[in-house]
């Protein structure tokens, strides 16, 4: 029984990271993901990015700029393919190689 109150005052913790992490970021990255991508693909990348921001918890509660890592990750290469989803290159035959954008 004690693991699984381990476990979940953990879950816990992420979960008070994460709303957080999301109060903090949201804001910039839906301005900056719409400017850049229009209000439809730009509201979808941020949900992608929230999403995989989640999935990265532990990388990205430590960073200094977590804002700016995030906005910066699918030119970067390392959320290419939320941008590429989310834009439907795929569905083209257009999606840059990862790591080349």
């Amino acid at each position: 029984m004690i693991d699984g109150v381990r476990a979940r005052r953990v879950a816990d913790d992420d979960d008070v990271a994460f709303t957080a992490l999301v109060a903090a970021v949201e804001p910039p990255l839906r301005r900056a993901f719409v400017a850049a991508y229009g209000a439809d693909a730009g509201r979808e990348t941020l949900a992608d990015v929230l999403a995989w921001a989640w999935e990265h918890l532990d990388r990205v509660r430590g960073l200094d700029n977590p804002a700016g890592y995030l906005v910066d990750g699918p030119r970067r290469g390392d959320l290419a393919e939320v941008t590429v989803d989310v834009l439907g290159l795929h569905d083209h035959g257009c999606a840059p190689e990862r790591g080349t954008t």
